[in-house]
């Protein structure tokens, strides 16, 4: 199965704006499908979908599911890298538009999806430097501010280490800021270089099959 678009082909800082990260709550497909839709209709631009628990079967559904919401609004659906078997094993992988890895799954690429853009989870510069120079299109720093996903891993980097890794990425490297980014700090986020934020609970966390709340949605 493919997606008649060239959204993933032509994946700009823009479509990144405000990116959606699903929470892995074991939702029902439905009630998946309209907290994501309802985010999109509120200014979501891009969805990751990080089911990471979810079986082949459950994984196909939500993809055929999410695709063409996500299509309808000319918004990526990225895949997380930690799905991308249950994907291919499904015939789902054309669903997507990109994949998202992480340090311990960033050797799938080169043989599972070489034609898909790539993004990266960097918790360091150097880190992000050496995924950008092997074909990463864009990067996700994190953990910004503190989070419970996160805590007692890796503490808070704060607003300096953003502005010290856009300057030493570039201009033109493509930085979304992920980790404890809400309403009240996501502009002090992109004023300080990134060109996105990724959220999970502040949309993820309204309560189950309701819509988000234009608070929590409308950070950008």
């Amino acid at each position: 199965m493919s997606r008649p678009n060239d959204i993933g082909c032509r994946l700009k800082a823009r479509d990144l704006r405000l990116c959606l990260i699903t929470d892995d709550a074991n939702r029902p497909t439905a009630e998946l499908v309209a907290v994501v839709e309802g985010a999109l209709d509120g200014g979501v631009t891009a969805v990751q979908y990080r089911e990471k628990s979810a079986d082949t079967v459950t994984v196909a559904e939500q993809l055929r599911a999410l695709s063409p919401i996500c299509r309808a609004r000319n918004a990526p659906l990225i895949l997380n890298a930690s799905l991308l078997h249950a994907a291919r094993q499904a015939d789902c992988l054309g669903l997507v538009d990109a994949v998202h890895y992480g340090r311990e799954t960033w050797a799938l690429r080169a043989t599972l999806a070489p034609h898909l853009p790539a993004g990266y989870s960097a918790h360091e510069i150097e880190e992000a430097h050496m995924h950008l120079a092997d074909g990463a299109a864009y990067v996700t720093l994190s953990p910004i501010f503190d989070t419970p996903s996160k805590r007692g891993l890796l503490p808070p980097r704060g607003i300096d280490w953003l502005r010290e890794a856009r300057q030493a990425l570039g201009p033109d490297t493509i930085i979304v800021a992920l980790g404890g980014i809400t309403a009240d700090n996501a502009a002090k986020v992109l004023a300080a270089g990134a060109n996105g934020v990724a959220v999970i609970r502040a949309i993820m966390g309204d309560p189950p099959a309701s819509p988000p709340s234009p608070r929590r949605n409308h950070m950008i």
